[in-house]
C-alpha cells in the first residue's frame, strides 16, 4: 500500500529523438527509427501507468532540427490526453543531453511544491521505472536516513571515465533525490551538474575548465567506450559528445556527494540489501 501521503513527486524522463543506436540497434540498422518509436511507446506506457494526483511525469524532449517528427508528434499528442503528464521541449543546442534537461526541468519546477524528483533516461524506463509503491518505499528509506542524498535505481559507478580519484555517482544519473538536496546543489554551483564541450575544453558545473585536446582521438574514444559501453555505433565522429556525457553522468550525482551525502542502492533491485556509497576524496 502506498505511503506517499501528501508528498508530491516529479518524474523527469529525458528523451532524445534523433536517429541513433538504441538498445538492440545500431546506426546502420534500417529499423533504427522503428526501435526509437517503440521506445517512445514504452516510455508513454510507463507514464500512463501513473495515476496518483501527487505524482507528475515530465516528458522532457531534447530536440534538434533532425529530431524524429513522428515520435515528437506522438509524445505531444499522448501527453495532452493525460493530466498527470507534462510535455517539455528543450533545444538540445543548449548542451547537456539528459543531464542538461534534468537541470532545466528541476529549476523550472523547483518552487512548485514538489518534494522529490526522479530522473530517467528514455531507454531506462521500461526496465527500471518505479511504480508508486517503490517510490513510496524509497522515500521512506531516504527520510529515515538523512545521510542519503540520492537513491540510485540501477547501481553506482565504480570508476570515473577520466580516472579522477574519489568520485561517487549513480549509473546514468538514474534515481531519486529530494528537492531540498537538489536545491543545495543549485545554490552552491548554480545548476545541477552537467558538462559542455567547447573549444577543446570540458566546462563542468563546478566551474572547472578541463582541457581534452591533449588526448588523442583514440584515447578519448577508448575512455568514452570504457565508461559508456552501451554505445555500439562508431564513436570516432562524435567522441566529444561521448566524453561530455561521461563527465555529466558522473558529476550529476557526484556533486551531491561533494556536499557530504551518500548514494544509496538496493543490491539486486527494489527490496534488495541496501548499501550506502560515499565519495573517497574531498
Amino acid at each position: 500500500m502506498s505511503q506517499l501521503g501528501d508528498r508530491k513527486v516529479s518524474i523527469v524522463i529525458s528523451l532524445f529523438l534523433k536517429t541513433r543506436a538504441v538498445v538492440g540497434g545500431s546506426r546502420d540498422n534500417p529499423n533504427n527509427n522503428t526501435k526509437l518509436f517503440d521506445m517512445c511507446q514504452n516510455v508513454m506506457k510507463y507514464a500512463n501507468s501513473i495515476s496518483n494526483k501527487n505524482i507528475q511525469v515530465f516528458l522532457g524532449v531534447n530536440y534538434t532540427e533532425d529530431s524524429d517528427k513522428k515520435c515528437l508528434g506522438y509524445l505531444k499528442k499522448e501527453s495532452d490526453r493525460n493530466q498527470f503528464i507534462t510535455f517539455v521541449r528543450r533545444n538540445n543546442n543548449l548542451g547537456g543531453w539528459s543531464y542538461g534537461l534534468f537541470d532545466y526541468v528541476f529549476r523550472q519546477e523547483r518552487d512548485n511544491g514538489y518534494d522529490y524528483f526522479i530522473f530517467y533516461e528514455d531507454d531506462q524506463v521500461s526496465k527500471y521505472g518505479w511504480d508508486e509503491n517503490v517510490i513510496s518505499n524509497s522515500i521512506m528509506t531516504m527520510e529515515k536516513n538523512n545521510e542519503i542524498g540520492f537513491f540510485a535505481s540501477i547501481g553506482v559507478n565504480k570508476r570515473d571515465p577520466f580516472k579522477r580519484i574519489g568520485t561517487c555517482s549513480a549509473h546514468n544519473g538514474t534515481g531519486m533525490s529530494s528537492t531540498k538536496i537538489l536545491g543545495e546543489v543549485c545554490d552552491k554551483w548554480g545548476q545541477l551538474n552537467w558538462s559542455k564541450v567547447e573549444g577543446g575544453f570540458i566546462h563542468n558545473g563546478y566551474g572547472d575548465k578541463i582541457q581534452v585536446t591533449g588526448l588523442t582521438r583514440p584515447q578519448m574514444v577508448e575512455r568514452a567506450l570504457e565508461f559508456l559501453p552501451q554505445y555500439t555505433e562508431d564513436v570516432t565522429s562524435s567522441y566529444n559528445r561521448k566524453v561530455q556525457a561521461a563527465f555529466s553522468e558522473v558529476d550529476f550525482t557526484d556533486s551531491i556527494c561533494k556536499l557530504g551525502y551518500g548514494i544509496y542502492e538496493e543490491k539486486g533491485g527494489p527490496g534488495g540489501k541496501g548499501v550506502l556509497h560515499w565519495r573517497t576524496a574531498k
